[in-house]
């Protein structure tokens, strides 16, 4: 197996039960209306984040206390995980992601929206309906957590619409807007170590470590969706393409050449393949590589004292694995 092969076996192994939980109770949830139970079940149906839940338990494993896996917390900050995305989805007008189409793009804004709004309000009564579960003298330091990095990557998506009334984006703000949104897996890391009983140093190395892994798997997606043909083109349509594209734009060399391909009405494969070919051998980009691997350091770097953290390596490294 490969490291990203391993990492993605390992997620969803620690993810499963608390998947599995969270698809049940969208599925039995109460609602009179077809339409908006045709979405619940959707959602539930294609629900497979194992990142957030997944990297939760490692952090809480990493500390070497936990004597159970942290499911209620885990189910919880699916939920909230969810509403984040969904709204996003509303406010990107992402009609499809990861080749399935959204909430947003089968249902439209307003089933889409509700659908959010309930997973957020499932999400945080589930953090106050098990206090016992999660030590209640843990859920205010996990409230204030969770409401510091949501609203930072909210943030950063606002800063990110401005995009779209823009002509020419800088890739160095770009890059500061997805270490931003990197909060969100930040905040798993943090909360991971704070049921998991760790001290404080340890949880602020555990919040380093998910800052910057979230940031290094927001960077692999933004190389992945190069090769993703309808997700380059609805890139390139908003006005913002990935962000190794924004750095060879940048590139006097590189600039004419992929700027005369991105005007084109319509991207055929060929040209697709040109672009791919053109990116990954430009001066600008092999720098933004470089910048990776040592984030992949500092990453490791910083959780050297943390028990257990053999897992957690397995998944930094595994970000740099094909790019």
């Amino acid at each position: 197996m490969s490291l990203i092969e391993n990492a993605l076996k390992l997620l969803e192994v620690k993810s499963r039960k608390a998947i599995e939980i969270a698809k049940n109770q969208i599925i039995s949830s109460r609602v009179e209306s077809k339409i908006l139970r045709k979405a619940l079940d959707y959602y539930a149906q294609n629900l497979d984040d194992s990142l957030h839940p997944g990297i939760l338990a490692l952090a809480c494993e990493s500390i070497g206390k936990c004597n159970e896996e942290p499911i209620p917390i885990q189910v919880a900050m699916l939920f909230l995980t969810a509403a984040i995305d969904i709204h996003d989805d509303i406010i990107d007008e992402s009609v499809v992601k990861n080749g399935k189409a959204t909430v947003f793009g089968k249902f439209g804004k307003d089933v889409a929206l509700l659908v959010g709004d309930g997973m957020l309000l499932k999400g945080m009564t589930l953090l106050y309906n098990n206090e016992e579960a999660l030590l209640c003298d843990k859920i205010a330091t996990i409230i204030t957590t969770i409401q510091n990095t949501f609203f930072e990557a909210g943030d950063a998506h606002i800063m990110e619409l401005s995009f779209r009334e823009r002509a020419n984006i800088n890739p160095q703000r770009y890059y500061q807007i997805l270490n931003r949104k990197a909060a969100i897996l930040e905040c798993h890391t943090r909360v991971g170590a704070i049921v998991g009983g760790a001290s404080q140093s340890q949880i602020e190395m555990l919040g380093t470590y998910g800052r910057i892994v979230g940031l290094l798997i927001t960077l692999r997606d933004e190389f992945v969706d190069i090769f993703e043909s309808e997700e380059l083109i609805t890139r390139i349509e908003k006005g913002y393409p990935p962000l190794p594209i924004l750095y060879s734009l940048r590139n006097p060399e590189t600039k004419h050449y992929i700027k005369n391909i991105l005007l084109k009405p319509k991207l055929i494969e060929k040209e697709i393949d040109t672009i791919v070919n053109t990116v990954f051998t430009d001066s600008q980009v092999r720098i933004l590589k470089g910048k990776m691997k040592r984030l992949v350091k500092k990453a490791l770097h910083s959780i050297r004292s943390i028990p257990k953290s053999k897992s957690l390596e397995l998944i930094a490294m595994s970000t740099l694995e094909g790019i």
